[in-house]
């Protein structure tokens, strides 16, 4: 397993992998899974956070 900040290209990734807990659950205090416009607006300050992270079983070259 790879650990590696967030980066523009891994949205779309990232964004499929929160939607079951916005759609499951209530830890994460959203109601609607947002947009993958809305998400990427994100990013920026979900980098400079600890939950920055993404997980990646192989490395891209």
């Amino acid at each position: 397993m790879i650990l590696q900040l967030i980066k523009e290209e891994d949205v779309a990734e990232v964004l499929e992998i929160y939607a079951p807990y916005v759609q499951n659950t209530a830890i994460t205090f959203e109601y609607e899974v947002p947009s993958l416009e809305s998400f990427s607006e994100r990013v920026p300050a979900i980098r400079n956070s600890i939950h920055g992270l993404s997980r990646r079983t192989t490395a891209k070259s």
